[in-house]
């Protein structure tokens, strides 16, 4: 789906002065204002017609303006426990002693990469290597924060001659499932199984390819694991709070160990 995610991704390939940028900038900056805003109001404010608003709502995946403007808000309104993975009382000690909360949060990453180091299976992680050394078709996937993480693999991998497809989307992402078979090696990376819940669509496109899966991810509990051919867990403990920190130190191990092993 296009909306929030949509918007960005337009708005990072289009020109500051384009029709749909202005609207989209204008938005995502006057986020408390949405739900008072008429077609006419958001027109004069971005210097376009009214019927280019409606084509705008309707481009980025809603029935209408009135539906835009009732969604979006909450879009754009992060929730700190899931989008900064914060308790209350982080927020709390946050506000009260900063400090603090950078030692905890300290603790919390280094503790989390000191779990990756124990738990990480050599001789597993070299299988995933050779998997990925012999295939020809390789698509990564993941939702949110962990897209971070799949950009860096499919750009290292570039150096070591191998091209890696990652939709930075879900519509990109569902495009690309829809183009794999059998041969076909499918990554997903999931920090802690978001991207089941949210791109599962994609999934099932995945699923219906009859691509190889391989499953990256510091969850012990990923509820569709019996749907995967391959599951690499780096991490024993589901420690959200550290977010996604293992994965990134596991990306820098794979990464270099491939180098090792296949250059």
């Amino acid at each position: 789906m296009k909306k929030k995610n949509g918007m960005l991704k337009y708005f990072n390939e289009h020109a500051l002065d384009d029709t749909y940028s202005r609207i989209i900038g204008y938005l995502m900056t006057n986020v408390q204002e949405i739900s008072k805003l008429t077609i006419v109001k958001l027109a004069s404010k971005t210097f376009v017609s009214p019927a280019t608003v409606t084509r705008f709502s309707k481009y980025f995946g809603y029935q209408s303006f009135h539906e835009m403007i009732y969604s979006l808000p909450e879009e754009l309104s992060p929730t700190p426990n899931f989008t900064y993975r914060l308790t209350k009382n982080d927020l709390n000690i946050m506000k009260q002693q900063p400090k603090k909360f950078l030692e905890i949060y300290g603790e919390r990453v280094i503790d989390s990469i000191n779990d990756a180091v124990t738990t990480i299976n050599i001789h597993q992680s070299d299988v995933l290597l050779e998997k990925i050394y012999k295939s020809n078709s390789i698509y990564l996937f993941a939702y949110s924060s962990a897209v971070d993480v799949a950009r860096k693999m499919q750009s290292a991998m570039v150096f070591n001659g191998k091209l890696l497809f990652l939709g930075h989307d879900e519509e990109q992402q569902l495009d690309f499932a829809k183009t794999m078979g059998p041969k076909s090696l499918a990554i997903i990376i999931s920090s802690f199984g978001g991207f089941f819940s949210n791109n599962s669509d994609v999934f099932r496109e995945i699923q219906k390819s009859k691509a190889e899966t391989v499953l990256i991810t510091q969850s012990s509990n990923i509820r569709n694991s019996a749907e995967l051919d391959f599951i690499v867990q780096i991490t024993k403990n589901d420690t959200m709070m550290s977010g996604n920190f293992p994965l990134f130190f596991y990306t820098e191990y794979l990464l270099s160990r491939y180098v090792e092993l296949y250059r």
